[in-house]
């Protein structure tokens, strides 16, 4: 069964009560990472502004992505003849293999004189928590290198942590920056644990360490709480920054250094919420005449956002005698033009003002506009309306100048789309208009996340697929092949459309099959022209491209909806599958109780047949996700996941073993010939696929069941089953029950050696076990002999885990698999067993 898979994050959360401190079971086998998948490679969702050097290079970072799925930093170099080249400085680690370097990079780099960048992490670094570094990377013979210069600690009455970035350099080469939390426990204001945030200063020694100053701890009072972004510093050394609501609707903050060493803070201003604004962020700036500029996300005089709100506002603090500053609005969003205004603004010569909107504009997704003073007031153009297409949406963190009157920014997407944002420029003509530049996407270049099972061609080619990542986020087909010792990845087809879930989107393709003419068939479960799934064939062309046919969308309960399971062929050259929802609607079926289907080319199309639709519960079961399998003469065999008897244990039914026999006329008559029931050791919920042996004996795996409910729960560990015709009827013998230290919810086909062995792939496990691969063996007087060939390891160690799809096997015994999640960027590995 292909499942979608969760984010690391949630699968990890959802066993965590099985990480004991116990031993795995012993492994009788070796494996070997063939390919680490790592879609985002080049970087995921850049978060903050770009700068620029002298030489017109682009720098900035990533929150996700790089090497290690932790974060990165990246340049854009200009080519010569036109385009740029991405290439990432520095991927980091976090806590991958010990290492403390920091993770989810945040905000704008800064240069110092000598050309080395420092940037912030949100997380990681040498504390016990991880709770955000300041890094440093220098140039060291043509390559960066990073260098953590400080860890901030959460439980310190001394630190902030969770630093902003946006660093600022004063002329000895001290950072300022903040920390949206921390300072000790003494604030009252704020119900994050420890603290309402700081300022703070690194100093650089001469010993090659850095020093850490605290200049202000925010009390969570009159002086605001949780600083955001960069500070503006002035000619004298005072500081200038914002804070941030939920308790206040945020203020404008000066420091002052005083002789005897600790900074005075002054509010400058405090927004009401009205008219003035409310929630500046994205750092203040300079004008030419001492003012501060900036923006706040909401606030204003318009009333075109949000059931007649206001969308946010320019502004500007104009300093008066004694330090007393006024605030005036430059200009109020309407939607039209921009809506929640965030990021640093731009001033250039003229004195014009660029920043960027998230939302608003045509499409609602962000715009990047122009401010012009004129006679005391300012107009606002709207330079450019983000479409969510190639374009990018949402820019979040302002534009950075060009030499030759370019914009450039970054976006990435806030709602659940694909898409890992985008570097953007803005360029104008002779008569005014601005056009824009995607210089690059942060593409899930190779997939991501492979849950269905591989297959290999005459030359011992693998290909298979994955669940998600590709161009367009929805997952990919691929191919590896062996050179010399290594493993080459070529990604031969993307996966168009399929579920939306930002990150998480995926096609959820099933295992891919060759037609005897060497082309390659595949079902996605979502995707395709009404989003309930799709079959497709790639044929391959010259110059080692391949070419991608649609042969069917499915559409309505009437064709069936999601298919699961795979497809097989028989020797006309139909294809044959199921479909989890569709066919017939009922009580308990809202979406259908799921088909077993039937595709016939004819005349360069496809035509499907409706073999069976089921009718769920104790009738003859529902949701087949297995796929079917034929017998020698031509019946189809498969599994459904729930229906048949109603126990306590399963609610909805244990699931079933049916059987389709053809009549003539071309209808099929369904058997069920076994019910499962959850009771006395028998399985529950039959997610996998049927294989036969020689004598016409049925085996698989049930995800659930067996007599260990009180290890793995009320439904137990599951099951290895073998059912075995006599008579008419069917007997089920149970091979192996599973107990949580040789595996959990099995979910994939069984595979046989010409020796009769069973080979299977075990998804979790307890007792600090992620997924086992088992071999069952028959024993000489009856019964098998289960062997433990590979326990995988837990997260964080480049193993992966969680083998979900059936295993293929190769020359002299050995095996290849996926697993849906780990290795080297927790994006899913495959692997190879040798016994």
């Amino acid at each position: 069964m292909n499942r979608p898979v969760l984010p690391l994050f949630q699968t990890v959360a959802a066993i965590f009560a099985a990480l004991l401190i116990c031993a795995p079971a012993a492994s009788a086998g070796t494996e070997k990472i063939l390919y680490n998948f790592h879609p985002t490679a080049r970087g995921q969702y850049p978060n903050g502004g770009l700068i620029s050097d002298s030489a017109g290079n682009l720098y900035g970072v990533t929150e996700y992505g790089g090497a290690y799925d932790s974060g990165a930093v990246f340049m854009m170099s200009p080519k010569a003849g036109g385009g740029w080249t991405q290439t990432v400085l520095y991927s980091f680690k976090d806590f991958v293999n010990g290492a403390k370097d920091g993770g989810v990079p945040n905000g704008a780099l800064t240069f110092d004189s000598a050309g080395n960048l420092y940037g912030a992490t949100t997380w990681g670094g040498n504390t016990t928590y991880g709770d955000g570094t300041i890094f440093k990377l220098t140039k060291v013979n043509g390559k960066w290198e990073e260098s953590t210069i400080w860890s901030f600690q959460q439980f310190s009455s001394t630190d902030g942590f969770n630093p902003q970035g946006g660093l600022v350099i004063d002329k000895h080469g001290n950072l300022y920056g903040t920390t949206r939390f921390g300072g000790g426990y003494t604030q009252n204001g704020c119900s994050f644990d420890g603290g309402c945030g700081t300022v703070f200063r690194l100093s650089p020694k001469a010993n090659g360490k850095w020093e850490e100053s605290i200049l202000y701890v925010f009390q969570g009072e009159s002086d605001g709480q949780y600083p955001n972004d960069a500070l503006a510093m002035d000619a004298s050394g005072r500081l200038y920054g914002t804070t941030s609501p939920p308790e206040t609707n945020g203020n404008v903050f000066q420091l002052t250094p005083t002789q005897s060493g600790p900074w005075t803070e002054a509010t400058l201003y405090s927004f009401t919420g009205g008219a003035d604004g409310s929630g500046p962020g994205g750092g203040l700036i300079f004008d030419k005449s001492g003012n501060l500029d900036g923006v706040t996300e909401s606030g204003g005089s318009s009333t075109g956002c949000y059931s007649g709100e206001p969308c946010g506002t320019v502004f500007q603090l104009v300093p008066g005698a004694n330090n007393q500053w006024s605030e005036k609005v430059l200009y109020s969003f309407n939607s039209a033009d921009g809506q929640a205004p965030l990021g640093q603004l731009l001033l250039d010569q003229s004195g014009n003002l660029y920043g960027t909107t998230i939302y608003g504009g045509s499409a609602s997704l962000g715009t990047a506009f122009k401010l012009t003073p004129s006679s005391g007031s300012w107009s606002e153009t709207v330079l450019w309306s983000f479409t969510g297409g190639a374009d990018g949406q949402t820019p979040q963190f302002g534009v950075a100048a060009g030499t030759a009157g370019q914009l450039y920014g970054v976006n990435y997407p806030i709602y659940s789309t694909p898409g890992n944002g985008v570097i953007f420029e803005l360029q104008s003509n002779a008569q005014g208009q601005w056009s824009e530049t995607t210089l690059t996407s942060f593409a899930d270049n190779d997939g991501g996340l492979p849950q269905a099972n591989l297959i290999a061609d005459s030359s011992g080619n693998l290909y298979g697929v994955t669940s998600q990542g590709g161009s367009h986020g929805y997952g990919t087909v691929f191919k590896l092949t062996l050179s010399g010792s290594t493993w080459k990845e070529t990604v031969l087809y993307n996966f168009p459309t399929g579920a939306s879930g930002g990150t998480y989107s995926y096609a959820n393709p099933s295992n891919l099959i060759f037609d005897a003419s060497g082309n390659l068939y595949a079902e996605t479960s979502y995707g395709g022209s009404a989003g309930d799934g799709m079959i497709l064939e790639l044929s391959p062309a010259s110059g080692g491209k391949w070419t991608e046919k649609t042969l069917f969308n499915f559409t309505s309960t009437s064709t069936g909806t999601r298919p699961f399971g795979g497809l097989i062929f028989d020797s006309a050259g139909n294809l044959y599958g199921t479909t989890q929802l569709g066919g017939v609607v009922k009580k308990g079926c809202n979406s259908g109780c799921g088909t077993v289907f039937k595709l016939s080319p004819a005349q360069g199309s496809w035509k499907e047949t409706v073999l069976y639709e089921f009718n769920g519960g104790t009738a003859d079961g529902e949701q087949p996700v297995g796929g079917v399998v034929f017998d020698q003469s031509g019946n189809l065999y498969g599994t459904t996941s729930f229906g048949g008897i109603t126990a306590s244990e399963c609610g909805e039914g244990c699931g079933t073993v049916f059987k389709l026999t053809p009549n003539s006329g071309g209808a099929w008559t369904e058997t069920v010939l076994y019910e499962f029931s959850g009771q006395h050791g028998d399985g529950a919920t039959p997610d996998a696929g049927l294989i036969f042996d020689n004598a016409g004996n049925l085996y698989s795996t049930t995800a659930d069941g067996g007599n260990h409910g009180e290890i793995c729960g009320t439904n137990g560990c599951g099951i290895v089953y073998e059912l075995s015709p006599h008579s008419g009827s069917w007997t089920e013998t149970i091979v192996h029950t599973f107990d949580g230290t040789d595996g959990t919810t099995s979910v994939a086909a069984l595979i046989f050696d010409p020796s009769g062995n069973l080979y299977g792939a075990a998804q979790d496990g307890l007792f600090g076990l992620w997924g086992t691969i088992f071999e069952l063996s028959p024993a000489s007087g009856g019964g098998w002999n289960y062997t433990s060939l590979y326990s995988f390891t837990a997260p964080g160690t480049g193993d992966g885990f969680f083998p979900q799809a059936s295993l293929t096997l190769g020359p002299s015994g050995t095996l290849y698999g996926t697993t849906a999640d780990g290795g080297a960027e927790n994006w899913g590995t495959v692997f190879q067993i040798t016994p």
